[in-house]
């Protein structure tokens, strides 16, 4: 977001909150908001403050080191050259300030909010003010996105629906002449950079009980084969390349084979009906404008249900929740089609049936994907990214 923008936010839900201002210290790059609040050119070695009133323009408090580096910044400086001036000029910026918002969450409850170090809160609560989190601030000032940063990530997630159906079928495509995880990671980094997209790291793609870690990544040196009777999770996440662009992030999950074990489709469904609970709830309140937070709807009843039923009954995690966006449910679908004589691998991965011959959305939303033989794959209708 543009800075000016940014500052305007702020002091809109300072307003609304009754909080005097937001201070944002940030010393040897601790904090991460204050760079997003102010632009410096070049290395900045000492502590420095940046406070925004409710009312009124922005102050900068920096060393007189370092207040060369943030001449361009469009904002007001104020400078210190000792512990006792630093002291002095903070007491004459807060003065009158009965409540600041700092990078600060009690009991680190929200451990990347909590940026200031204790005894910057007890410096700040000495010159009198009462301190409050400004983890709700930051987040509305700074963390909203733009009708384009919106446009790209619905962009990039539809790249990820198709890369993530290709991946299964390359996988099923090759089950006869041997597969491996690292094989099929491979092919998705390729993916990526032939779509424009980018990722630090990933993707995720894990069999059997290398689904148990979260945070598998398989490597050419450690992997596991995908075989018939296998059970494949493909996890990816990437953003575009042009700057502020937004991360999707998706998970999927593949049987290899015929049709899906009933006991891991029974799974897969209450999981998949967890997911949709908690997705009716949050749209209730949306549209009875009821604020709500995350762990809200972690507590829906049938979300805790399906984490109970995983835990006991699928303690390797080989089922998990098809991935979802902000405007569309994602699903992976179930669907047997003709095979062809030319084909010579027993099973291969298939891309979603046309509409026509898919299940009703409905009940695609509560199916896994099978890898499937198939005839030559036709690209995957609108409705079932």
């Amino acid at each position: 977001m543009e800075q000016q923008l940014i500052y305007d936010t702020a002091q809109e839900y300072l307003t609304q909150e009754g909080i005097t201002g937001w201070l944002v210290y940030d010393y040897r790059q601790a904090n991460p908001v204050f760079w997003l609040v102010v632009s410096a050119s070049g290395h900045v070695t000492r502590p420095c403050y940046f406070y925004l009133p409710a009312q009124g323009e922005p102050t900068l408090l920096v060393h007189h080191v370092d207040a060369g580096k943030f001449a361009d910044s469009g904002v007001a400086v104020s400078v210190y050259s000792s512990r006792d001036s630093m002291l002095a000029a903070l007491r004459e910026l807060l003065s009158g300030a009965s409540k600041i918002a700092l990078e600060y969450s009690p009991e680190n409850t929200l451990p990347r909010v909590s940026r200031v170090d204790a005894g910057t809160i007890e410096l700040v609560r000495s010159l009198g003010p009462e301190v409050v989190s400004s983890a709700d601030l930051m987040q509305y000032a700074t963390h909203q996105w733009s009708p384009e940063q919106l446009a790209d990530h619905r962009k990039t997630a539809d790249k990820l629906g198709l890369i993530v159906n290709e991946a299964f079928t390359f996988a099923g495509e090759h089950l006869a002449e041997g597969i491996n995880e690292f094989d099929v990671a491979e092919f998705i980094r390729d993916r990526f950079a032939d779509q424009r997209i980018a990722s630090p790291d990933g993707p995720i793609v894990a069999v059997n009980a290398n689904a148990s870690d979260p945070h598998y990544e398989p490597s050419a040196d450690r992997h596991s084969t995908i075989k018939q009777g296998d059970w494949l999770l493909i996890g990816l996440w990437a953003k575009g390349l042009a700057e502020g662009s937004v991360y999707a992030d998706i998970t999927w999950v593949a049987y290899v084979g015929d049709s899906v074990p009933e006991r891991q489709q029974q799974i897969f469904d209450i999981v998949i009906g967890a997911r949709d609970a908690a997705l009716h709830y949050l749209e209730d309140a949306y549209n009875q404008g009821t604020a709500v937070l995350g762990w809200q709807a972690d507590q829906v009843p049938g979300s805790t249900s399906a984490a109970g039923a995983m835990e006991s009954t699928s303690p390797t995690g080989w089922v998990t929740v098809s991935g979802l966006r902000p405007t569309a449910r994602r699903s992976i679908w179930t669907g047997s089609r003709p095979t062809t004589p030319a084909e010579s691998s027993p099973v291969s991965a298939s891309l979603p049936s046309p509409a026509s011959t898919c299940p009703s959305l409905a009940s695609a939303r509560r199916s896994t994907y099978s890898c499937l033989p198939t005839a030559p794959t036709p690209a995957p209708p609108s409705n079932t990214r």
